[in-house]
């Protein structure tokens, strides 16, 4: 969790002011460091890190949407062939760079 927000320097604050919206390319890095064991999967527990990360103030309530939506197969992980279905679901969230304004965490 620590490692993603140095890789990110705070840039995963959900945020009122007029920023940017994270990149496609952005949430794919940051949900492929989510993958602590690097199964090449995503179990909830890793979800919620990643949206905790994200700034999600219900980060368990996002992963199990987040594994509703993409979880094809119903196996309760999201994997290599289920990951853009993901990637969709985040982009709607409409996540964002930092806020000018705000400070790093």
């Amino acid at each position: 969790m620590i490692q993603i927000r140095q890789a990110f320097k705070g840039s995963l604050v959900k945020c009122p002011c007029k920023t940017t919206p994270l990149t496609e390319q952005q949430l794919k890095d940051l949900l492929r460091m989510a993958d602590k064991d690097g199964d090449g999967s995503f179990s909830k527990d890793e979800l919620v890190n990643a949206f905790r990360d994200m700034g999600s103030f219900f980060p368990g309530w996002r992963a199990r949407q987040a594994l509703q939506f993409a979880d094809r197969n119903g196996d309760g992980q999201i994997s290599l062939e289920e990951f853009n279905q993901l990637v969709a679901y985040v982009r709607k969230l409409n996540y964002k760079n930092a806020c000018p304004g705000s400070k790093s965490a």
